[in-house]
């Protein structure tokens, strides 16, 4: 017996990050990381954020910063040393990790091909880069 459930494999999906100042953080996704930004309208009002290949970030205000210690949203880049060099002349800071199960150089994790780095917005939203 086969069920037939409604396919969401093939849906287009974004994130949903909070902040406390949408125009700081429209700044930060525009100014600093180059991503074309949109206000939404009211209600639920908020910022999207568009990103390559048609997905997105959807930014909304609330009056206390987020707390979450993990990658909220990660970017697939071609060369990662050179994103990081354009976002580092735009004011971008990168973490630097030294755990028994991950650690950076120069704000760069290796393993195998793979090649990671991590930084947050301006409410402490872990964002990484991964060129794989």
């Amino acid at each position: 017996m086969q069920t037939t459930m409604t396919k969401i494999s093939t849906a287009a999906a974004y994130a949903t990050l909070a902040c406390t100042s949408l125009d700081r953080s429209r700044r930060f996704y525009r100014d600093a990381l180059g991503f074309d930004t949109e206000d939404l309208p009211d209600p639920p009002g908020g910022v999207m954020v568009h990103c390559g290949a048609g997905t997105g970030l959807s930014l909304y205000e609330r009056p206390t910063a987020p707390n979450c210690d993990t990658t909220l949203c990660t970017f697939i880049v071609e060369d990662i040393e050179a994103a990081m060099s354009d976002l580092r002349d735009h004011g971008v800071k990168f973490e630097e990790y030294d755990l028994a199960w991950l650690k950076t150089v120069n704000g760069i994790s290796t393993a195998g091909t793979t090649k990671a780095s991590w930084f947050k917005d301006p409410d402490g939203n872990i964002l990484s880069l991964v060129q794989m």
